[in-house]
């Protein structure tokens, strides 16, 4: 068994089959998470608020070199929050709505050969955000900021790929936001290039 185990590891890293991350081709796809909070601020009277949503960012890109591709990415996301003072004081609702559009850049540490592969990705985003608060009515603001993001990737055949990535967020909005997401995505890879071992 140990060694049924050991053999199915080296066959999955080092298969023949070629990924193709290598110059001239192309990256579509994307990735998406769910998310949820809770923000407990203790005192005379406690203050709680609990939400969640979803991000959806799909992305087109392109690979000058081996192993590196850069593009443009956009963001779709939703998030729901209510909250308020445990004496019941000050409760509301918040639905928001963001967009987002950036250019980012990624790298793929292992050679093309490999059927499962580490990359390192980076992005800087503008957008818009809208909110329907139940206390504050409608508002509208613009946000800037970056997502870092690292992970495996698996390649299910030369050019489809599905990742697991940790993505630290940094938002600039009137307050500033940052959380840390995991997220699964989809990547077709296309193109006719020289495949490189």
């Amino acid at each position: 068994m140990k060694h049924s185990f050991l053999l199915g590891m080296v066959l999955l890293f080092s298969s023949a089959t070629f990924s193709q991350i290598n110059k001239r081709h192309w990256l579509i796809g994307g990735s998406g998470s769910l998310f949820t909070n809770k923000l407990t601020t203790p005192g005379q009277s406690t203050y709680t608020a609990k939400g969640g949503g979803i991000i959806l960012s799909p992305n087109v890109g392109y690979f000058p070199v081996n192993n590196l591709a850069g593009g443009l990415r956009t963001y779709f996301g939703y998030s729901h929050i209510k909250g308020g003072y445990d004496n019941g004081y000050a409760s509301y609702k918040q639905n928001s709505w963001q967009t987002q559009v950036g250019l980012f850049v990624r790298y793929y540490f292992l050679p093309a050969q490999y059927k499962v592969n580490l990359l390192a990705d980076a992005s800087y985003f503008i957008g818009w955000t809208h909110s329907d608060d139940s206390s504050l009515g409608n508002s509208k603001d613009h946000l800037h900021g970056y997502d870092l993001s690292a992970g495996p990737v698996w390649f299910l055949n030369p050019a489809t790929a599905l990742e697991l990535t940790l993505t630290y967020s940094n938002k600039q909005l009137p307050s500033h936001n940052e959380g840390v997401y995991l997220n699964v995505g989809l990547q077709v890879h296309l193109g006719k290039g020289k495949r490189k071992l």
